[in-house]
């Protein structure tokens, strides 16, 4: 693997070396390593190369952000390292992101709540607070999760399918009290 790539990569989540999949993933399709002929097929089709591969990539570390806002800086230096190796923009990301990730929270939100809503009244209503979060996760956005979910009628599939996304989230938009 390249020095230079494991160490930029490595250092996004803190400590100088590769600790995390996201920071081994990220190092490993900017670099070529040595892997078994199956696990570099299963990356190539999640992760092909050239901009699809690249906005994967990126929308992997905006959703961390989301997930953990705490290390935001570290994600955004992953950002910056995409954007300036593969010649993307932050626009095209966020595009990218934006729509991957609302398709995802639907088909998520649909599982859950899909027999009582219909799928534009789950993307433009019932989740929307959950899809606003994760393209822009502030912390009034997570308050807007916590004030819908407590005061929807199927809170529990609510907050349930934001689990599906990631508990720590649900935690904390559950635990508020606002």
């Amino acid at each position: 693997m390249d020095s230079r790539v494991r160490t930029s990569f490595g250092a996004i989540e803190g400590k100088a070396n590769i600790d995390s999949a996201e920071e081994f993933i990220s190092a490993a399709y900017y670099s070529s390593i040595q892997i078994s002929t199956r696990a570099q097929s299963a990356i190539k089709k999640e992760l092909p190369q050239g901009k699809e591969g690249a906005l994967r990539l990126a929308s992997m570390w905006l959703r961390k952000r989301a997930e953990h806002p705490e290390n935001r800086s570290g994600y955004m230096s992953a950002l910056n390292i995409i954007m300036n190796r593969s010649r993307i923009s932050m626009n095209e990301i966020t595009d990218y992101y934006a729509a991957s990730i609302e398709k995802e929270i639907v088909a998520k939100g649909k599982r859950r709540l899909g027999d009582r809503y219909s799928e534009r009244e789950l993307k433009n209503t019932v989740l929307r607070p959950i899809i606003n979060y994760y393209v822009n996760p502030t912390d009034e956005n997570l308050k807007n999760i916590s004030r819908f979910g407590h005061n929807f009628r199927y809170e529990m599939d609510f907050y349930l399918t934001l689990g599906d996304l990631n508990q720590n989230v649900r935690i904390k938009a559950e635990g508020m009290r606002l």
